[in-house]
């Protein structure tokens, strides 16, 4: 959600955006709410469940309360009628054709546009208790924004989950040189500005307090809480930083959640809504129920879209779960703005400038607004489709001809700067790719030589010397990124896979169940650690059931394409420990993924390949 401040407030408005319970309850003490949801979760080892459930659910599902005060307020409806009716399926068109072609661009901006629509909603509750309490100045305002931004930034880039995911979006896209912000270099200028940026706001809100123009102690309130709860999150709240990361979303998607509802209710009762949204946003706890439930089943879809990523359908369903987040980002951006008249008034700020207190205003004939709306109609709503739709398709082209410029783009970044080791990592990636693989080695090594605490550098030197047939060297690079950073699992995996092959079968496992105890529940070390314990030369029925343990553990994570080993894996297990109709059981409901992807060839073999197996077991059991 986002907000423009205004320039005058009412007196005698409420200084709360709801109501006190309601405020403290979802919109300022939220994020102290739902951190104590995940602790308790995670007591009981179901937090990256319950994040599964937000990251599946919930991030899709809060869109659908944004599009229900977009389409059910008939005077916003009809002032923006155009943009809402063009622009969306033109913007499905453009993200089908790139989720078809697979283009990663599309999730880049994905990501990144949704981390600004959520600083942004952060800014805007903000700029609403200011307003509320009559403080608009424009350098509280900038503040604000520059404090939002800052902190945002510089706790996701402590984030290795989401700096891994825009560092490889980015790199697939073609414009890898994103991955410069990523640089130790780029973290220490964004967290030295993050300290400036700090102490001035501090220094500007002490001074404005003693001369008697303090700015909305509730705002302060709530930035401090949520900006710690980031803070802390990324620092140890949780040993997960997926469940860092749906922490976060969780508590962005309940303030939305209470804001649509408060402002449609007060909508409501004003008869400004629609017959669907008069029906729906009603002052009843039955209403509230029938509003969340909707909601969340339209966030089923993002999860139907990840369970059938592979099918037509999945593709589609992928497309309508992008579209569906890119106009709620957009819409989100003029819908709130509090310059306007009507918001401010369903919001209580109070008057406009010029317009005495307690003025009625009521609502306008939706002709008249459309009619003062048509004039520019086309012309805008052709310019919003293009503002949205191009810079897709440019990025589109971007990733498409990358394969052609990224080699001299990151051989100059490279040359112009020498001291950075994330160029030197990316440029060490594109030999990698090429399989020039000593120069790959060189470029990697330069990199950890130049931060030697940068953990990818030394996972991706480690995975290059590892084909270049030196081990010894390969298993001390992925040691020291472990000790660096232990939260990274490929580099355990990798370390077990060396181990295995260097004939140290037992030191593998130790690794894997290390890496385990940073990350319970991450889908690729329970695989690895399953199938390695089944490959064990000398296997015993204790570690064949830890195995069927593992994997079936695995199974219930949310990457796809491990799911469908996880489940193979699972299957063998069973038939190992000689449980073979729960192997047929698993390998059927393998086999009905491949068949639902149109793979009926390898369906066949799964269920051939378990029957056979099966008959065998039976065999030697008698």
């Amino acid at each position: 959600m986002n907000a423009t401040s205004g320039r005058k407030s009412d007196s005698s408005a409420s200084p709360w955006i709801i109501s006190p319970v309601e405020d403290v309850l979802s919109i300022i003490g939220a994020p102290v709410l739902m951190a104590g949801l995940f602790l308790t979760a995670e007591r009981f080892r179901h937090a990256s469940a319950l994040a599964i459930f937000v990251l599946g659910f919930m991030r899709t599902g809060h869109h659908l309360p944004g599009f229900l005060r977009t389409y059910t307020d008939r005077e916003l409806f009809a002032r923006y009628r155009l943009r809402f009716l063009v622009v969306p399926p033109l913007l499905f068109g453009v993200t089908l054709w790139l989720t078809v072609q697979d283009f990663h661009g599309l999730l880049l901006v994905s990501l990144l546009w949704g981390i600004w629509h959520s600083i942004m909603q952060l800014y805007g509750f903000g700029r609403i208790y200011d307003a509320k309490r009559g403080q608009v100045s424009a350098v509280v305002s900038w503040l604000d924004w520059l404090m939002c931004v800052s902190w945002m930034v510089t706790m996701l880039l402590r984030n290795p989950v989401w700096t891994e995911q825009v560092r490889a979006l980015a790199a697939r896209s073609g414009v890898g040189f994103v991955s410069l912000m990523l640089s130790a270099e780029g973290r220490l200028w964004i967290f030295s500005a993050t300290a400036v940026i700090t102490g001035l706001y501090a220094a500007y809100g002490i001074w404005l307090w003693k001369r008697g123009r303090a700015m909305s102690p509730l705002k302060c309130l709530m930035l401090g809480i949520a900006l710690c709860l980031l803070y802390v999150g990324q620092l140890g709240l949780t040993a997960d930083p997926l469940v860092s990361i749906a922490l976060w979303e969780a508590f962005h998607d309940v303030q939305y959640f209470a804001i649509v509802w408060s402002y449609n209710k007060r909508r409501n009762g004003r008869q400004a809504l629609n017959r669907i949204g008069g029906l729906l946003f009603r002052p009843q706890l039955a209403w509230v129920v029938v509003y969340v439930a909707l909601s969340l089943f339209y966030g089923g879809v993002d999860f139907g879209a990840e369970e059938a990523s592979q099918s037509s359908l999945g593709k589609i369903l992928g497309a309508l779960v992008v579209t569906s987040g890119f106009l709620h980002f957009y819409y989100d951006g003029f819908i709130w703005k509090i310059r306007q008249p009507k918001v401010r008034q369903d919001l209580g700020i109070g008057s406009e400038p010029g317009e005495p207190p307690g003025v009625d205003r009521a609502e306008p004939p939706v002709a008249a607004v459309s009619e003062q709306a048509a004039p520019r109609g086309w012309l805008d709503c052709l310019g919003q489709s293009a503002l949205l739709c191009l810079p897709l398709m440019l990025l589109g082209g971007t990733e498409f001809y990358r394969s052609s410029v990224e080699f001299p783009v990151y051989r100059a970044l490279a040359w112009l700067f020498p001291n950075s080791a994330s160029s030197h990592a990316e440029l060490g990636s594109v030999y990698e790719q090429q399989d020039r693989l000593p120069e790959a080695i060189g470029e990697y090594r330069s990199a950890v030589e130049l931060d030697p605490v940068f953990p990818r550098g030394f996972f991706n030197l480690g995975r290059v010397l590892m084909r270049a047939g030196h081990p010894a060297e390969a298993a001390d690079c992925f040691r020291r990124s472990i000790d660096v950073d232990p939260r990274i699992a490929q580099a355990y995996v990798h370390l077990a896979l060396l181990l295995k092959q260097m004939g140290q079968h037992d030191a593998a496992v130790q690794v894997l169940k290390k890496g385990l105890q940073q990350a319970p529940d991450d889908q690729m070390l329970l695989l690895s650690l399953a199938r390695l314990l089944l490959s064990s030369p000398q296997p015993t029925q204790e570690n064949l059931l830890l195995a069927v343990s593992y994997a079936k553990r695995a199974t219930g994570r949310t990457d796809a394409a491990l799911k469908e080993q996880a489940l193979e894996t699972l299957a063998l297990a069973y038939a190992e420990v000689g449980a073979s109709e729960e192997a047929t059981r698993t390998a059927q409901q393998l086999a009905a993924i491949y068949e639902a992807r149109g793979d009926h060839d390898r369906a066949r073999q799964i269920l051939t390949r378990f029957s056979d197996l099966s008959v065998h077991r039976g065999q030697e059991s008698r």
